[in-house]
C-alpha cells in the first residue's frame, strides 16, 4: 500500500477540509484548486491515486475522478490534523 507521495503544499486549509467533506471523488479541477498546480501536475497526482485505487480494487463513479479518502491518505493529508490546525488558526485570528 502506498502511504504518501511528494507533492506541493495545499493551497488553503479551509478548501482542503471542504473538498474532503463535499466530494466523494475529486476531479482534475479539484486537485488544481487544492494544490494550486497546473492541469499536468494535477493529472500526475491523480494518476498515482488511480494506481492505488486499482491496488485496492476500488472503483470510481466517474471516469475522470478519483476517490477522495484514498487521495487524501496517499497525499498524506490527515483530515483530523487539517481540522485541528484550521480550528487553531481561527482562534488565533479572532484574538
Amino acid at each position: 500500500m502506498q502511504t504518501s507521495i511528494k507533492r506541493k503544499p495545499i493551497a488553503d486549509l479551509r478548501t482542503a477540509i471542504e473538498m474532503y467533506y463535499l466530494n466523494s471523488e475529486l476531479t482534475t479541477a479539484d486537485i488544481k484548486k487544492l494544490f494550486n498546480v497546473s492541469s499536468t501536475t494535477a493529472k500526475k497526482y491523480k494518476d498515482v491515486i488511480r494506481d492505488e485505487m486499482i491496488n485496492r480494487e476500488v472503483l470510481s463513479n466517474e471516469i475522470n475522478s478519483v476517490n477522495t479518502e484514498i487521495a487524501y491518505e496517499v497525499w498524506g493529508l490527515n483530515i483530523s490534523s487539517l481540522e485541528r490546525r484550521y480550528t487553531k488558526l481561527q482562534k488565533f485570528k479572532s484574538s
